[in-house]
């Protein structure tokens, strides 16, 4: 055993390590449910995943990338070593660093802490794939960016994983079985309402396209379009892509004693309140009189969380 493989070994054992690991990105993107640059507000807000309910068959290609050729287990070897070395998207993690400096006869290291050190400071984007991006569609979710990623962190035995839901367009791939809501994970009951959805229905496959053959659309049936039209929180939520902490997608704590992440809105105000009426094919926005203080408005348009 080499001492690398002794140090994952240690890394295992110790999870208050993983606190460390994981402190760049609380900097960088400025704390759980947050990501600090407007460009990417509602990009990749810090939350996260019990390891568990990321296992192999979770991954875009359908299993873990390093088992998939020598040069994909090279890379999450590469990854495991510079998360251990470095923390997660580290000050001296390559995620900063750019071939294009080389090319341009800078310092590619020194250039990449410049980058890191801008997005500390607020000055810069992360990049709405900072942290690993989890796909979902009405018929299931899987592992959408960060594949590598997700494979290094639960080969090195990471307890929990940081990622955050995005809408998908690849519903056909989502029927697969390894993609399916488990009975107990499907959308939580704000997740459900502020998509426009009436019922799980929606979120259990593969039987109800048979049960339902009426009415069950896989890409949301006639009704539901309707309800979301092409602005405002469902469709944003539903089609748009803007970004969901995964305890608020499911709508219950996910990792035990972080609590779960719920819409950042003044006091006295819950995502059962941000009002669903005027949000239609051309309206873009709350009245007055569904909003009288901008807060909805605030929200939709600038994504923040907060721990509940």
């Amino acid at each position: 055993m080499t001492a690398f493989d002794t140090a994952w070994d240690l890394l295992k054992i110790d999870e208050g390590m993983w606190e460390e690991i994981y402190a760049p990105l609380y900097e960088v993107l400025g704390g759980r449910g947050k990501n600090k640059r407007s460009y990417a507000g509602s990009a990749s807000p810090l939350d996260f995943m019990p390891t568990e309910m990321l296992p192999p068959s979770r991954h875009w290609q359908g299993d873990a990338p390093s088992t998939l050729g020598d040069s994909d287990n090279r890379r999450v070897e590469g990854l495991m070593e510079s998360i251990m070395e470095h923390g997660m998207l580290g000050r001296d993690s390559e995620w900063w660093q750019h071939r294009s400096d080389e090319r341009r006869g800078l310092n590619v290291i020194e250039e990449g802490k410049k980058r890191y050190d801008k997005s500390a400071a607020g000055l810069d984007a992360v990049g709405n794939v900072a942290i690993p991006q989890l796909q979902f569609t009405p018929s299931g979710w899987g592992i959408g960016e960060g594949n590598h990623r997700v494979d290094a962190l639960r080969r090195m035995g990471a307890p929990y994983i940081p990622a955050y839901m995005s809408s998908s367009g690849y519903d056909r791939k989502m029927r697969k079985p390894q993609y399916n809501y488990d009975e107990d994970m499907i959308y939580g009951e704000d997740m459900r309402r502020l998509m426009g959805l009436t019922s799980n229905r929606y979120a259990q496959l593969p039987h109800l396209a048979e049960e339902y053959p009426e009415s069950f659309d896989y890409n949301m049936n006639e009704e539901h379009r309707r309800a979301t039209g092409g602005y405002g929180i469902p469709a944003s939520f539903g089609r748009r892509g803007d970004a969901v902490p995964p305890s608020f997608f499911f709508g219950r704590e996910l990792v035990p004693g972080m609590g779960r992440l719920i819409p950042d809105l003044p006091k006295g105000l819950s995502a059962q309140d941000i009002p669903m009426k005027e949000l239609y094919q051309s309206d873009g926005s709350w009245g007055k009189a569904n909003d009288p203080t901008g807060a909805f408005s605030e929200f939709q348009d600038n994504l923040r969380w907060r721990v509940a």
